[in-house]
């Protein structure tokens, strides 16, 4: 939605050009109509209610993540890449999988849990009832 409305900003301009040489230029209302809507919509998200429930040991690992850098994301990546496809645990050689495990497994390391993460699959968060129980394993 941001991208949306950064697009119709920069994309179009505020003023038309005057129709003959020394007219007046014209307030651009099909670019503010097109703002309208965008603000209309995100008004709307920010009405709707989301059922979530706080889970506290999610909260705890979530902020004891360390932030990376590119190079340091990037160099993990390639890492879990590599022993995924070694041990064939990923599909059509993404890795993606194996690197979802790894940051999971990481993210419960650092929180010292040993009970599960709590996770809201796609469909569940539509339905907003309940929750996926993922068990990490060291």
């Amino acid at each position: 939605m941001l991208r949306d409305i950064t697009i119709i900003h920069e994309g179009n301009p505020d003023m038309l050009p005057a129709e003959a040489p020394g007219g007046e230029r014209k307030v651009n209302w099909e670019k503010l109509g097109l703002l309208g809507s965008q603000l209309a919509r995100l008004d709307e998200v920010k009405k709707r209610k989301y059922p979530f429930r706080a889970d506290p040991r999610f909260a705890r690992a979530f902020f004891r993540c360390v932030p990376l850098t590119e190079a340091e994301l990037h160099h993990q990546l390639s890492m879990v890449q590599a022993r995924a496809a070694g041990s064939g645990a990923s599909s059509a050689g993404t890795g993606l999988p194996a690197a979802m495990g790894a940051l999971l497994q990481q993210s419960q390391a650092a929180a010292n849990m040993d009970r599960p993460i709590n996770v809201i699959t796609g469909k569940e968060a539509k339905a907003g009832t309940r929750f996926a129980k993922v068990r990490v394993h060291p």
